[in-house]
């Protein structure tokens, strides 16, 4: 809910060429059960109610890696919640942990049941919110000791964990089920928060699509339990006649940048729109569309400590890892 008064602007912009983004392919982790390998099944096909008809079937994605989070040393974390796996990367696709569920360095103080979401801080602590139906977020070593449970309520407290939500400066927001927001800081919580991105001004950022025509950019301060915000500076663009099928709020970056990820319905296209701290829209990196057998796709990541955009295109020999770098 966005409260108090704000001022509104429409733009309609030609997208930039993405000229100062270059790209890398810096690995690629082949699909399948071994070590070095990430699990990944066939989508499900479901026929309708008549089999000559084929207008009510049904195609779902398989399972496999769902998120991925990329830290400053470009260790690479990915969860998939239909295999129960968490598995740790180097930059050279080396495996340095596999805490998945059934493994031998797995027990249950990791994390219940499935992953859902991990965040990386700048000491190398994990935090795993995992679910369903969970109370805490466990904080734990990349060796896989448990260091604490995270609920602002205590833990114990039977109040769910909807989601988590990163910012600058190693904060998460916390949403609850009971409705309220909380930020873990600095080894303590504080009340207020919201799904948007707190960065090194202090202020919140957040970009959206709420239709298939526009996607917004946001200004915020003062989030209140309730996740109720002072909207400072809101601009409007257009999807310049493409309808949008999807987005996500991928942060802000140490230099203020603000990335927001496009699906596009027809064609598939996937993007990813910049802004400066004026919610200007500066740049725009175009990916290649992660055409597979598997019907599989991943939102890419953005590493606030330097901007780095990383894109997993789901191909059918494995997971490549792009890197885009501001150049």
């Amino acid at each position: 809910m966005r409260v108090l008064a704000y001022i509104a602007c429409f733009f309609f912009l030609a997208s930039s060429s993405s000229a100062e983004y270059a790209s890398t392919e810096i690995l690629v982790i082949p699909w399948g059960n071994g070590p070095n390998q990430l699990k990944i099944s066939p989508e499900a096909y479901e026929t309708g109610n008549t089999l000559a008809d084929s207008s009510d079937d049904v195609t779902f994605p398989g399972d496999g890696p769902d998120f991925c989070f990329v830290d400053r040393n470009e260790n690479l974390y990915f969860t998939s919640y239909g295999f129960s796996q968490f598995k740790g990367f180097d930059p050279t696709g080396r495996l340095i942990f596999d805490y998945s569920k059934d493994e031998p360095a797995h027990n249950d103080e990791l994390f219940r049941a499935c992953p859902i979401k991990v965040y990386i801080d700048s000491l190398c602590h994990i935090y795993i919110l995992s679910g369903p139906n969970v109370d805490f977020v466990t904080m734990i070593d990349t060796t896989g000791h448990l260091l604490s449970r995270l609920h602002p309520y205590g833990e114990n407290s039977g109040v769910f964990i909807s989601n988590i939500y990163f910012n600058s400066n190693d904060a998460i927001s916390f949403r609850l089920r009971d409705g309220t927001y909380h930020t873990y800081s600095g080894g303590l919580f504080s009340t207020g928060g919201d799904m948007s991105w707190r960065a090194l001004d202090r202020l919140y950022y957040f970009a959206f699509s709420n239709d298939p025509a526009t996607y917004k950019v946001e200004k915020l301060k003062d989030p209140d339990i309730n996740g109720n915000v002072t909207v400072l500076l809101q601009k409007t663009y257009s999807s310049n006649g493409a309808d949008i099928w999807y987005s996500e709020f991928l942060g802000v970056d140490c230099q203020m940048y603000l990335h927001l990820f496009i699906q596009q319905a027809d064609p598939m296209r996937r993007r990813i729109v910049i802004f400066d701290s004026n919610l200007n829209q500066v740049d725009e990196v175009v990916l290649d569309q992660s055409i597979n057998m598997f019907n599989r796709t991943m939102t890419p990541f953005m590493r606030p400590s330097d901007g780095n955009i990383y894109e997993f295109r789901c191909l059918d020999d494995g997971l490549h890892v792009i890197r885009w770098s501001r150049e």
